[in-house]
């Protein structure tokens, strides 16, 4: 394993999906205060739990991380990482509560759940963007449940145009009200953030043709690739 390597990609990935030190740690099952930074800054070698860990929250090919290839997709990876993806639920107080599809805001298009479609429409560093969305939302909800109060404002996210003429205008006079706050919520808030970019995808950045699609974290833009 190339240590310098590792430790630019661990980097990498932790920038570009705007992710701090000390939220990356317990993602990856790596919690020790400073044990993300000691990585990115090779004065320790990565264990079995973080390699493996990062591999699998960031849906990358563990190769591309130890520096033995250059492209950090592959479908193999990606498509074994989406098998038992969905429904996802998160333990909150001793209770399982369903976080994605979420309600009937944001449901999967036939275009994802059909792997044969999916393949044909999304590329594989948009998917590695849905499986890490998703896991990170998780995580966002079971570490503090609390999040959930921004609930209110999904329907406004999720649901920006409605085609019955009458809901549009309602929801048009909703933003107008509580545009400023909500916009102050999205800019602060991982968890509307997560349901925002994932609609997106769902909805606008697959439209493209897959060798035109920009992902929502691009680590192939990066010269330390």
């Amino acid at each position: 394993m190339n240590s310098a390597i590792f430790s630019k990609r661990l980097k990498l990935l932790r920038l570009t999906h705007k992710l701090k030190s000390n939220t990356l740690g317990p993602l990856i099952g790596s919690p020790g205060k400073g044990s993300i930074s000691r990585l990115e800054n090779a004065k320790n070698n990565p264990g079995f739990i973080p390699l493996t860990g990062l591999a699998e929250f960031f849906a990358i090919d563990l190769e591309w991380l130890v520096g033995r290839v250059n492209k950090p997709y592959r479908e193999e990876i990606i498509s074994y990482e989406e098998k038992n993806l969905f429904p996802i639920y998160a333990n909150i107080e001793k209770k399982s509560v369903e976080i994605l599809p979420y309600q009937n805001l944001l449901s999967l298009p036939e275009d994802y759940v059909d792997l044969t479609l999916r393949k044909k429409t999304y590329s594989l560093a948009l998917r590695a963007d849905i499986i890490f969305l998703s896991r990170y939302l998780k995580y966002i909800v079971e570490d503090d449940p609390s999040v959930l109060e921004l609930s209110e404002y999904l329907p406004l996210i999720l649901r920006p145009q409605s085609e019955n003429k009458s809901e549009g205008k309602r929801a048009l006079l909703i933003g107008e009200t509580v545009r400023a706050k909500l916009l102050t919520s999205l800019d602060e808030s991982s968890y509307l953030k997560c349901y925002s970019l994932l609609y997106s995808i769902f909805y606008v950045k697959k439209l493209a043709p897959i060798d035109q699609q920009i992902p929502v974290f691009n680590i192939m833009v990066s010269k330390e690739q």
